[in-house]
């Protein structure tokens, strides 16, 4: 968000709050007035908004509370900092994650319909690529002051999947490598670490910061494209087992893995 600031105070500079808030400050104009006797700056700047928390706490909203977003709930849970919103098609009492640390109950407040929804200062979308503009809706009414959006999903298109409904500079795409199932509407079972590969741009970081504190393994990639393909190509895999209507395990027998093998290629 750029928004048209004016500072007027002696400690309050747009370097200054630039470090505070993670703002890209570009100077206008600057002055010297004063009131009474007391000196202050008066200062014009447009402020480009990244984040105000810096890991800090934050209102987090997360839409689509399947196995990965859930995981995301239980991860930002542990830090034991931010306000959690879940966003869901049907009301959900509770959620809890077992993970390799631990079974954890999530703490959080439960909204059913966009309509419901005030701005935050992260959403976080967790749905299937093929369900953005169901996202979409929720990102519209979330992001009206400006907050930004981490898009945790397969496939190399995060920006342009929603830019129908933000700004592009606002977007985070974000690949993530967990094993995790959803065994019931209110139970996750996290098999494995939770790795989240991030461009390192300033915005991105911004994104990783919220996890400090927790198990989640963050990568900051500048060839977050590369990543992205690599995740897309090993998912590819999993067509055949579905084909087969079989678990993972059939990859063992040498001609599926063989097949397997040129499908990924």
């Amino acid at each position: 968000m750029t928004i048209l600031i004016r500072i007027s105070s002696g400690w309050l500079t747009p370097t200054l709050l630039a470090r505070a808030c993670s703002y890209s400050v570009k100077l206008l104009s600057s002055s010297v007035v004063f009131r009474g006797e007391q000196e202050h700056t008066a200062v014009i700047a447009v402020a480009t908004k990244l984040s105000c928390h810096n890991g800090a706490m934050a209102r987090i909203a997360i839409v689509g509370v399947g196995a990965i977003g859930a995981v995301i709930a239980a991860s930002l849970q542990v830090t034991e900092r931010h306000e959690l919103i879940l966003c869901t098609r049907r009301p959900l009492p509770h959620l809890n994650v077992e993970t390799p640390e631990g079974s954890i109950n999530i703490n959080y407040s439960n909204l059913t319909a966009p309509s419901q929804a005030e701005p935050v200062d992260w959403v976080i979308v967790a749905t299937k690529a093929y369900d953005a503009p169901g996202a979409g809706a929720w990102v519209e009414h979330l992001c009206k002051q400006g907050a930004p959006v981490a898009v945790i999903q397969n496939g190399v298109e995060h920006r342009e999947r929603f830019a129908p409904y933000v700004p592009s500079e606002q977007i985070v795409p974000v690949i993530i490598d967990c094993p995790a199932e959803r065994r019931a509407p209110e139970r996750v079972h996290q098999r494995g670490p939770a790795e989240l590969f991030i461009q390192p741009d300033a915005l991105g970081r911004s994104f990783a910061s919220v996890f400090h504190g927790s198990a989640a393994q963050i990568t900051l990639t500048a060839d977050f494209l590369s990543a992205a393909w690599r995740k897309l190509c090993i998912n590819s895999a999993g067509s055949i087992s579905a084909i087969l209507g079989k678990p993972a395990g059939v990859f063992r027998d040498e001609a599926i893995g063989e097949a397997t093998l040129e499908v990924v290629r």
